[in-house]
């Protein structure tokens, strides 16, 4: 049975100033990212990728 961690509530909940507009009109303008949590025997790696939109 796979073991998951409760979460909760967040503590601050950021405003949503990209509102789906993706388009940038520079580098660094618009970014996103994702974190993967990877199990290695006992302890867990985590793999974090960041993407200039």
């Amino acid at each position: 049975m796979k073991k998951r961690k409760r979460t909760g509530q967040p503590a601050y909940v950021a405003p949503n100033i990209v509102s789906r507009d993706f388009t940038a009109t520079q580098s660094l303008e618009r970014l996103v990212t994702d974190i993967t949590y990877l199990p290695f025997g006992q302890s867990m790696m985590y793999l974090s990728s960041i993407k200039d939109l």
